[in-house]
This record gives C-alpha cells, sequence and structure tokens, in this order.
C-alpha cells in the first residue's frame, strides 16, 4: 500500500461517528476544521488508493505541522450518498440544477438547492433531467409539483 504522507484526505462521517473521528484525529495532533466533514485534498495519482470497497481498511500516515513523527490512522471505507441533485449559479442570475435520479427524497432535495440558488441571487432556473431514467411517475409528478402546484401535469394511458 502506497504512503500517503502530507496529502489531504476528504474524510466525512455520520454526525453520530464524527466526534469520534475527530477527538482521534485531535489527539494525533492534527487540526479539525469542520464537523461533520474534516476538508483535506487528496491528489492524484495518490487519491486512487483511497478508494475501494465500502467496510474494508485503508492506513493513512497523518504528519503533525512540522514535525517528522508521522503517526498511522486506520479508516474505514463507507460508501458516499448519491447525491441526486446538486446546483450552482451558471451565470449572472441563472441558476444550473443537475438532477441526476429521481427517488423519494429529490424533490426535498431541489427545494432546498433552489433555495439556496435563489438566495446566492438566481432569478432564473435551469433544470437538467438529462440521462435520468430512475423513478417511478408518481416520484416524477412529485418533483414536477415543486414548480408547478396544481393541474394536470402526466396522464396515464394503457392499451388493452
Amino acid at each position: 500500500m502506497p504512503t500517503l504522507a502530507g496529502l489531504g484526505v476528504l474524510v466525512t462521517r455520520p454526525e453520530s461517528q464524527a466526534g469520534a473521528l475527530a477527538h482521534q484525529l485531535t489527539r494525533l495532533g492534527a487540526t479539525v476544521y469542520r464537523l461533520p466533514a474534516l476538508e483535506i485534498v487528496a491528489r492524484p495519482p495518490h487519491a486512487r488508493a483511497l478508494r475501494g470497497v465500502a467496510g474494508s481498511k485503508v492506513k493513512l500516515t497523518v504528519l503533525r505541522g512540522n514535525t517528522t513523527d508521522p503517526h498511522v490512522v486506520e479508516l474505514t471505507r463507507e460508501a458516499l450518498p448519491a447525491s441526486e441533485v446538486r446546483g450552482r449559479i451558471a451565470a449572472p442570475g441563472v441558476g444550473y440544477v443537475r438532477v441526476a435520479a429521481i427517488g423519494a427524497t429529490t424533490p426535498a432535495q431541489l427545494r432546498t438547492t433552489v433555495a439556496e440558488l435563489s438566495r446566492a441571487g438566481a432569478t432564473k432556473l435551469l433544470i437538467d433531467v438529462r440521462r435520468t431514467s430512475t423513478g417511478t411517475l408518481e416520484q416524477g409528478v412529485a418533483l414536477a409539483r415543486v414548480f408547478v402546484a396544481k393541474g394536470t401535469l402526466a396522464v396515464r394511458e394503457t392499451k388493452g
């Protein structure tokens, strides 16, 4: 396994686990800036060494400040939750929202993203649902209801 010294890593944990990890890293002399995520940036080609199957372990070497005394921290890999909705300001006043998948929580994620973009100055929105083939008809209608409060949005017809 390659040694990852002097690099950064993004470590995420549910809030219930973040405190213990932060305490362990602080005890080793690392500075914890934010919980529940500790922002440390991995750079290629070493970033591949951090990837792996959820549940498998990876050992990181942590260097504290100017010291040459490295400490090894063992972490358990976890699957990152897929974010179904992401947004950004694409141009002045224009928000871009990518809906990568449609599921039960997508409408709530869309509302949150749209609210954040509005606070950031978006007055127009571009909603990108290209290559989004997941979800049920009901979930798609619920997603559309974020923008269209009432009225017919879809009609399902069957033959036979």
